[in-house]
């Protein structure tokens, strides 16, 4: 079994909405298990990680692999923002002073460390004085890898770097990405984790065009449909309408376009059902060229319109296509009214 840890709920909405789990009681720890993992809500801080994370160590004797999921502030600029990093090794630093105790990672592919700071770290020039410790700050692994080494049981660290450390407004920056740092710790959980089976599933699929960004989306989509079904060929994840579309369909590079998207509904068909409902509403933009940008997980209502424009004619063509556009039925799409 697993222990997935998490600091805030936000962090782990993903992972609850993604598996079935049953409340499980611990004292008084906020925590859930299903058939292969515990999912517990630590709370911020060292002490708060350490204690919630020891509790159920203790209480739980079946875990071997204990995982920390959550986001992190970067002191540098060596990693991008809002992606997701296996850490290799996590050090500490308490009260200004450092411990001189550090952890390594399960994970022998991890490159990136981090170091766990007791404090949030909102002061630019404290942000630079612990910048050679390395490259990523939070406020739990250390604490969870202490307790996962007491126990004598392996941990990893996957941590979504959200914002720079040193920034006075990091809570309210760590509120706002928490939805999306979610979905991002899942899809990269997802791939480290999957046990993989006949590798028959995995290969492409003959008569069909991959480009090599295709071929790592087919791929990532066959992976996170096998932990859901497992021992599934690709086209057993699909309907029989799709297959026939894919079937009829002649030319290559269109029939790979139709694989992927019939996956994507597969593993996550009421997103796909909304976005093929937004784009009818935008068919009028569309139709005259224009581009929509819609939030990437259709959780708002915000959208972006743009237009290429080469003569004044085109300017009279888009103020009709923006007439055309029922601003109201997206409203009432997107507030999930039918």
């Amino acid at each position: 079994m697993k222990l997935l840890c998490f600091a805030h709920r936000g962090e782990a909405l993903a992972f609850l909405k993604n598996w079935e789990w049953s409340p499980l009681s611990v004292g008084n720890l906020e925590i859930y298990q299903n058939e292969t993992a515990y999912l517990l809500i630590t709370g911020e801080g060292m002490f708060e990680a350490m204690n919630a994370v020891s509790t159920v160590l203790g209480h739980q004797s079946d875990i071997k692999t204990v995982y920390n999921l959550g986001v992190c502030g970067r002191l540098n600029d060596s990693l991008a923002l809002d992606q997701v990093y296996s850490i290799r090794t996590v050090y500490a630093n308490q009260n200004h002073e450092p411990l001189f105790k550090s952890f390594t990672s399960a994970d022998k592919k991890s490159t990136h460390d981090l170091l766990t700071y007791s404090e949030r770290v909102t002061d630019e020039k404290l942000a630079k004085k612990l910048s050679p410790f390395a490259p990523l700050v939070d406020r739990e692994l250390w604490s969870i890898a202490y307790a996962a080494h007491k126990a004598g049981v392996n941990f990893i660290g996957l941590k979504y770097i959200s914002d720079n450390a040193g920034n006075l407004a990091v809570c309210e920056l760590v509120k706002e990405k928490a939805q999306v740092a979610s979905e991002a710790l899942l899809d990269f959980y997802l791939l480290q984790t999957l046990t993989p089976h006949a590798s028959k599933k995995r290969t492409l699929p003959e008569g069909f065009y991959f480009t090599y960004q295709q071929k790592i989306q087919f791929t990532q989509l066959i992976k996170k449909l096998e932990l859901r079904s497992p021992h599934k060929n690709w086209n057993e994840y699909l309907s029989q309408n799709q297959l026939q579309k894919i079937e009829h369909e002649k030319n290559a590079k269109k029939k790979t376009a139709l694989v992927l998207n019939a996956l994507s509904e597969a593993l996550n068909p009421e997103k796909m059902q909304l976005q093929e409902k937004t784009e009818k509403i935008f068919n009028p933009i569309l139709q005259l060229g224009g581009k929509v940008l819609l939030d990437k997980n259709l959780e708002t209502s915000h959208f972006e319109i743009s237009f290429p424009v080469t003569k004044k004619e085109d300017l009279i063509f888009i103020k009709r296509s923006l007439d055309l556009l029922d601003y109201e039925k997206y409203e009432r799409l997107m507030n999930g009214e039918t």
